[in-house]
């Protein structure tokens, strides 16, 4: 997925533990949104279809669709939500699996999973830039869900190469103020240097060099865009 013509941003990320038969909707959102369940259960509709939903699993809610999703009477939902938009969101979903026709999803780690996305959840609450740091934990939450979720018959290493690239965007999108380098990209997520290129070449396209470029050029940008506007008198 070329990062470098297709955006993404987080718009919003959340933590609950429901009270019985809470539910939200009929509503429609503008986003993507992921809901992961750590305990409990309920039901998600959509598109004329229930699905019930437990722990160690989660659902996809689409821009556009009309969902609705309610916790159970007796053992309701313990659920994180991370949201995200932007042009490459599609494409994103699509990597990982998720289909908004078949919107259920299976992630049976449920501590790696919660551990990501409180962390991104604490990222996007952190001041200025916070949100680059949430979308790494949002490329290691899309590929841990791609390994349980994703078209096996393609490649059945795809999932784990996108690991390695989520954990690297991450370490990369953190450390971009200390002139990060190829090399401890490379440390950090345990391979060498001619691995380390073969999966970012596989996953996006481009090399983890011109990845950082382009992560230091979209930062300055977001910089720029943030200031306020100059007036001449």
């Amino acid at each position: 997925m070329d990062m470098g013509a297709m955006t993404i941003r987080i718009t919003n990320t959340g933590e609950e533990r429901c009270a019985p038969q809470h539910q939200y909707g009929p509503a429609v959102r503008g986003c993507y949104l992921i809901h992961y369940a750590v305990s409990g259960r309920g039901q998600y509709i959509a598109r004329g279809h229930t699905w019930e939903v437990h722990a160690c699993q989660g659902f996809l809610i689409a821009p556009g669709d009309v969902t609705t999703y309610r916790a159970d009477a007796f053992d309701p939902w313990h659920y994180l939500w991370i949201g995200y938009a932007g042009s490459g969101s599609a494409e994103l979903t699509r990597m990982a699996g998720l289909d908004p026709a078949r919107p259920v999803f299976d992630a049976p780690d449920v501590d790696a999973m919660a551990e990501l996305m409180r962390a991104a959840d604490q990222d996007v609450r952190a001041l200025r830039l916070g949100e680059l740091g949430a979308l790494g934990c949002l490329m290691r939450i899309m590929a841990r869900i791609g390994q349980f979720n994703a078209p096996r018959q393609t490649d059945p290493r795809r999932g784990v190469l996108m690991e390695y690239f989520g954990k690297a965007t991450w370490f990369i999108e953190g450390n971009l103020s200390q002139g990060v380098t190829v090399d401890e990209v490379a440390a950090y997520v345990g391979l060498c240097r001619s691995q380390l290129y073969r999966v970012f070449m596989a996953a996006d396209g481009a090399s983890p060099q011109q990845w950082i470029q382009r992560a230091r050029l979209r930062r300055a940008r977001e910089l720029l865009l943030s200031q306020p506007a100059l007036t001449l008198s």
